[in-house]
């Protein structure tokens, strides 16, 4: 059983989750996995590592990138810029995505004044976004890449849990950033209240490419170790599903059966889901229920995702309040 990648513990780390040897859900590759839990900071990983051409195929052929976003989403990915934009400690607006696909989240920046730019390991879809939007791109892995200049916020909204190392992904994330950079994500978390009572119907397990998931102390740490400060917490995404609770109590915890995959001929497994009810639907789509169901999961703190906003040290301490309190008091 390999460390914790959160941690490096390996004392007492258990298996929380347990994959078919008959097409991967949890990760989308033929090979036999499971979901350790790691006893020292509750996180889980996957307890085998794929290689980087097995990633590049993954993420190139086989897998599902988001469609258009509604106005709804749009207006959501804005307010959330706008949130981290609040502790910025410049006027500058050089913004870079990691997995940013089809560039939503780039067309929500620009539409707020940032100088966008996008990285990701899908060659079609960054040749689809430069030519659609005009965005400068980056092609493939973000920890590899050499970035003429530093950046002012670096964004990567969904990319963390499908990292393989993401002690060098934070690494890199402090070293493209200015003095004083913003790092915005969003990530499913272990050991929330959706993760412990849903179990292995927990969604997260079976998205396509998911191999591990942080809990909220370890990825402080992790981050912290790198000089880059928490300065924003969101709680995002759905409380328990009384659905899925009562299914996980079944006995099993075999993860592939919590999704609704199909095998392809050529023997792909296909991204699966749990289906959600019509009530989570209807919060996910509404323009208008969806804005006060993120306020009232903000303040109650019961998603399963969230979203995180990190500050790169080495400012001036003065002129990071200074800027925070005009930003107030704007």
């Amino acid at each position: 059983m390999r460390p914790c990648p959160f941690c490096e513990n390996t004392s007492g780390n258990t298996e929380r989750y347990r994959k078919s040897v008959d097409g991967s859900v949890l990760i989308g590759l033929k090979t036999d996995a499971s979901m350790i839990r790691c006893r020292a900071c509750r996180s889980l990983y996957l307890n085998y590592v794929p290689s980087c051409d097995e990633l590049r195929e993954l993420y190139g052929e086989r897998f599902r990138y988001p469609d258009a976003p509604t106005q709804a989403t749009l207006n959501s990915y804005k307010a959330v810029l706008r949130g981290m934009a609040r502790h910025a400690c410049s006027e500058s607006r050089r913004l870079l995505e990691v997995g940013c696909a089809g560039g939503n989240w780039l067309q929500a920046a620009d539409a707020l004044g940032w100088e966008c730019e996008g990285n990701d390991l899908n060659a079609e879809m960054l040749s689809q976004l430069h030519e659609k939007h005009g965005f400068p791109v980056h092609l493939g892995f973000f920890e590899d890449l050499d970035f003429p200049r530093p950046f002012d916020a670096v964004v990567a909204v969904n990319v963390f849990e499908h990292l393989n190392d993401p002690e060098s992904f934070v690494a890199k994330v402090g070293e493209v950033l200015e003095p004083g950079g913003l790092f915005c994500m969003k990530t499913p978390l272990a050991d929330t209240w959706a993760e412990r009572w849903e179990g292995y119907r927990w969604p997260h397990l079976a998205e396509l490419g998911h191999l591990l998931f942080g809990s909220r102390q370890a990825i402080v740490e992790m981050f912290s170790r790198h000089d880059l400060e928490l300065v924003q917490f969101q709680s995002a995404g759905f409380p328990p599903s009384p659905r899925r609770v009562i299914q996980s109590r079944r006995g099993t915890t075999d993860a592939s059966e919590s999704s609704e995959s199909v095998q392809t001929a050529e023997g792909v497994v296909s991204k699966g889901v749990p289906t959600r009810s019509w009530a989570r639907r209807v919060l996910a789509n509404s323009q208008y229920i969806k804005p006060l169901y993120f306020k009232l999961n903000r303040l109650l703190q019961w998603g399963d995702s969230s979203y995180w906003t990190f500050r790169r040290a080495s400012i001036d301490p003065e002129r990071s309040q200074q800027r925070e309190f005009s930003n107030r008091a704007a």
